[in-house]
């Protein structure tokens, strides 16, 4: 049975208040997507199928975790 590898991409931003968390934390994962990120990460590394893309935003000691999964097709 073949084995294939699953890639992570972490975003992280630092928000100026609670209420920019959520915002920002979706930022990340465009930002990911925007700049080719998983892609690069596809051909780079053949044999991942999958990249889990995490944008986090912090406000202290808080923070919002948004998640995505992106498969090669």
């Amino acid at each position: 049975r073949p084995s294939s590898k699953v890639g992570f991409i972490i975003e992280i931003k630092a928000a100026q208040s609670m209420e920019q968390m959520g915002p920002l934390s979706k930022e990340a994962i465009e930002q990911v997507k925007m700049k080719n990120y998983v892609q690069a990460m596809f051909r780079i590394y053949g044999t991942i199928k999958e990249t889990r893309v995490f944008g986090i935003a912090f406000y202290k000691k808080t923070c919002r975790v948004e998640f995505e999964k992106i498969v090669r097709t």
